[in-house]
């Protein structure tokens, strides 16, 4: 178990944390209501493994995707018109 707190990030946990992501591995992060489980978006192994976890079919399944920016949603969406 691995704990990383923003206020004094331990950059060996960190990267290990990267290190697993990499190796189609799954994260377990609090929230402040659940706990959520993470992975890379290019690991299709890791998305199987949160939904055997999960106990659901990965046709079924509905993900939010975190980004570190706007920038990447266009690589992973369809376009769309900012006109309202």
């Amino acid at each position: 178990m691995l704990q990383i707190f923003p206020g004094n990030i331990n950059s060996r946990h960190l990267q290990t944390a990267v290190d697993l992501l990499k190796e189609d591995g799954v994260l377990i992060i609090p929230t402040d209501t659940v706990y959520a489980l993470a992975c890379s978006l290019t690991s299709r192994k890791a998305f199987e493994r949160i939904c055997e976890i999960r106990n659901i079919k990965p046709a079924q399944a509905n993900f939010s995707i975190i980004f570190n920016d706007f920038s990447h949603l266009s690589e992973y969406s369809k376009s769309f018109s900012r006109e309202v």
